[in-house]
C-alpha cells in the first residue's frame, strides 16, 4: 500500500494506492477532510469493431451509508435509480476525461466513482475527477493525462481553493475547472460555473489564480505516477495512408465548402451527407482494404478544421500567425487580440520562429496555400478549382470549368490583387492554355485541345 499526501487550500488531499480493487486496472482511495471516494479503471481485452465512437462508459455512485443513512426495518437500503447529482457529477468527469483517450481507441473503458464517506462539509465531485484521473494514470490504459480539478468560490472578495457547502452558499461564485500540462503551460480543458452576476474580470481572476494549485495538483500526479504506475497498452494506430489523404483532399476540392454554403440547415446536412458518401465511395474504389471508419473520421476532421476556420477568420483579414510550443497562435494586425488555431496541418506550414503575414480568405484550404507578399498574391501549388472558387468571391462571377483535368491541375505563381479578372485569366494561359467566355455574369474555361 502507498499513501501520497498534499496540502491543498486549507486541509490535507490524502491518496491512497492499495489493493482494495486488485482486479482492476487501475484503482485509488482519494480523501479531502472525511470524504472519501473509491475510483476504478478497466478496460476489455477485444476492440469493438464497426464503431466511429469511443465506448467510454463513466459512474458516480452514491451509497446512502457514505452518509451515515442506516435506518429502520422499513428503510430501502439498496440504492435505486442515480439522483440528478450522481448523473451531473457522471457527466463532469467524463467531459474532462474524454478528449484525453487516443483517438483510435475502440476498446470499451469504464471508470466508476464511488462514494465510500461523507462529511457534509467537502463535496465529493472534484474529489471524483481526481480519483478518476489518477486511476486512469496508473493504469495500464492509453491516456494523456493527468487532469487537475479545483472548485473556487469566493469569499467576502477572497477567493477560495475546494470550499465547503457552508461557504458555497455565502459566495457568488461556484467555479469548477480541469486543467492539463502541455509545454510547460496550463491549459484549461474544462469549465463549469454558477455566479450571482459577476463580471468577466473576476471569473478571468479566479482562474488565473488557480493556476499555481492546479500545477501543483499536477506535479504531486506525477510523483505518484513515478512510483506505482504501470507499463500502457500498446494501441494499434489505424489511419490513411499520406498518398490517399493527398487523393482524397483532392477529390473533396471545394465540396464541402459548396455544402456549408447551402443556407437552409436541411438542404446543408443533406449536402454534407452526399459529399461523405461520394467520397466513401471513392476510397473503396481506390483502396477496398481501407476502413471506411477511419474515413468517416478523416472526413469530419477536415470539415471541423474549415468551419474552425470560418468561426475564427473573416474574409480578407490580415493577421500574423507565430508558433508557440505545440500551437500557433493568429493575432489580428490592428487589434493584436490573440486567438487559438489549432489545426496541426496549420502549425506544420508555420516557422517555429517567424512571424508571418498572411491575407486569409475563410474558403482558402487548411494548408493555407495562398498567401500575400510583397503586395502579391502566392498560389503554392494550387489546384484550379481552389483558385476559381477564390477568384468567384473576389470578383463576384459565376465560374464554370469545363474540363476535370483542367480542375484538378495544379498552379504556382503570383498576380497583383489589383489587377483585372482578365489580366489574372491570362496569367494564368502562361502556365497552361485555355480558353475561357463570358456570358453576361458567367465565366467558361476549357482546356485547349492539344
Amino acid at each position: 500500500m502507498e499513501k501520497f499526501k498534499l496540502k491543498l487550500g486549507d486541509k490535507d488531499l490524502i491518496v491512497e494506492i492499495s489493493d482494495l480493487a486488485e482486479q482492476a486496472s487501475g484503482s485509488c482511495l482519494v480523501q479531502y477532510g472525511d470524504t472519501l471516494v473509491l475510483a476504478t479503471a478497466v478496460m476489455s481485452e477485444q476492440k469493438r469493431e464497426g464503431i466511429d465512437y469511443f465506448p467510454l462508459s463513466v459512474n458516480y455512485e452514491e451509497r446512502h451509508y457514505a452518509a451515515g443513512k442506516i435506518l429502520g426495518s422499513r428503510y430501502m437500503r439498496r440504492e435505486g435509480r442515480p439522483s440528478d447529482e450522481a448523473i451531473l457529477a457522471s457527466r463532469l468527469i467524463d467531459r474532462a476525461i474524454r478528449p484525453l483517450f487516443p483517438k483510435s481507441l475502440k476498446k470499451d473503458v469504464q471508470v466508476i466513482i464511488t462514494c465510500l464517506s461523507w462529511d457534509k462539509e467537502n463535496d465529493p465531485d472534484i474529489l471524483g475527477l481526481l480519483a478518476a484521473s489518477i486511476s486512469l494514470l496508473i493504469s495500464d490504459i492509453p491516456w494523456s493525462g493527468p487532469v487537475a480539478p479545483l472548485r473556487i468560490g469566493q469569499e467576502k472578495e477572497n477567493l477560495v481553493i475546494n470550499p465547503t457547502y457552508a461557504q458555497r452558499e455565502q459566495s457568488d461564485l461556484d467555479l469548477i475547472i480541469s486543467a492539463v500540462e502541455r509545454d510547460n503551460e496550463i491549459l484549461i480543458n474544462m469549465i463549469e460555473t454558477e455566479a450571482k452576476e459577476i463580471d468577466e474580470k473576476t471569473v478571468l481572476k479566479a482562474i488565473e489564480w488557480s493556476k499555481p494549485s492546479l500545477k501543483k495538483l499536477i506535479n504531486f500526479q506525477n510523483q505518484i505516477v513515478k512510483r506505482v504506475a504501470k507499463k500502457k497498452q500498446a494501441i494499434e494506430l489505424v489511419d490513411i495512408q499520406p498518398k490517399l489523404q493527398k487523393e482524397i483532399k483532392d477529390f473533396l476540392g471545394n465540396k464541402f465548402e459548396k455544402a456549408l454554403a447551402q443556407k437552409i440547415k436541411e438542404e446543408q446536412a443533406q449536402a454534407i451527407k452526399l459529399v461523405n458518401q461520394e467520397v466513401l465511395d471513392f476510397v473503396a474504389e481506390k483502396d477496398p482494404e481501407q476502413k471506411q471508419a477511419v474515413v468517416k473520421e478523416f472526413l469530419e476532421q477536415e470539415l471541423k478544421d474549415l468551419i474552425d476556420q470560418n468561426i475564427i477568420l473573416k474574409p480578407n483579414q490580415k493577421v500574423t500567425l507565430l508558433k508557440k510550443g505545440s500551437r500557433v497562435i493568429l493575432s489580428e494586425i490592428e487589434t493584436e487580440k490573440p486567438t487559438l488555431i489549432k489545426s496541426t496541418k496549420t502549425i506544420q506550414s508555420i516557422s517555429p520562429t517567424k512571424k508571418e503575414q498572411i491575407l486569409v480568405s475563410p474558403k482558402v484550404d487548411i494548408e493555407l496555400h495562398t498567401a500575400w507578399k510583397d503586395d502579391r498574391l502566392i498560389f503554392q501549388s494550387e489546384t484550379f478549382e481552389n483558385i476559381a472558387y477564390k477568384l468567384e468571391r473576389w470578383y463576384d462571377v459565376k465560374i464554370h470549368i469545363q474540363n476535370e483535368e483542367l480542375k484538378k491541375y495544379r498552379y504556382t505563381g503570383k498576380f497583383v490583387h489589383k489587377e483585372t479578372l482578365n489580366q489574372v485569366l491570362e496569367i494564368l494561359n502562361l502556365t497552361t492554355p485555355i480558353n475561357y467566355t463570358f456570358k453576361q455574369n458567367d465565366l467558361y474555361i476549357d482546356k485547349v485541345a492539344e
